[in-house]
């Protein structure tokens, strides 16, 4: 007979699945242009994973877990690496996070923030913020960015066109191989706030609340 914490189990690895833009059953790659593979719904499936996480660790219990030690940071072997699965086709950043930490265990290391791989692409110059004609702030490859294979993709999404920064293959093989220095920066100035790996979820209505609305990569044209 399934228990409950299998069933919790494999929940998380249909939304896990779903995240990296993967059939939730087979694991095949979905198509492009099917509605589940996403961005904003990627982020989504992420945080709700995150959040099954917590459940599973408690034991399947739903509620505020026992207070534990914090999770290390994001660490990542060679061997691990290695059998990260590029993606032919353009990507987020968001898919591309997801599929990196598929290959950790998460239950003893933390997961790597999207916004560490943003904050990092804006220090090193390979993304610029401007401000849009409608007055909001967004970010767009530099000349720099183009240069590796970073570039911005336009496609419709709840009535609206949206702009999204997307990378393609080189662009994946160069930010897999400064992983490192890309912790180190989503670490600098870190408050020690980590949704869905290890913390309280105190923070965590705001948080897919942000995901929903597509702030980091994501801007709407009109």
């Amino acid at each position: 007979m399934v228990t409950e914490l299998e069933k919790l189990k494999r929940a998380k690895l249909y939304l896990d699945r779903l995240a990296r833009g993967a059939d939730p059953i087979s694991g095949a790659e979905l198509p492009g242009d099917t509605a589940l593979n996403q961005e904003r719904l990627a982020r989504c499936f992420d945080y709700v994973s995150g959040i099954l996480e917590q459940v599973i660790q408690n034991g399947g219990v739903v509620g505020k877990p026992p207070k534990q030690e914090a999770l290390p940071p994001f660490t990542i072997t060679e061997e691990q690496l290695d059998r990260l699965q590029y993606s032919e086709e353009p990507v987020g950043i968001s898919r591309f996070a997801g599929r990196i930490n598929e290959l950790i265990d998460q239950s003893a290391v933390q997961k790597i923030k999207v916004t560490a791989f943003t904050k990092w692409l804006l220090r090193e110059g390979y993304l610029r913020e401007e401000i849009a004609e409608e007055g909001q702030k967004r970010r767009v490859p530099t000349e720099k960015g183009g240069m590796i294979g970073m570039s911005t993709q336009e496609y419709d999404g709840q009535g609206r066109k949206y702009q999204m920064v997307v990378y393609d293959l080189g662009a994946q093989k160069y930010l897999a191989g400064c992983l490192k220095e890309i912790q180190a920066c989503g670490r600098e100035g870190a408050d020690g706030e980590n949704i869905g790996q290890g913390g309280d979820g105190a923070h965590g209505e705001d948080a897919l609340l942000r995901m929903a609305d597509a702030t980091e990569t994501e801007m709407p044209t009109e």
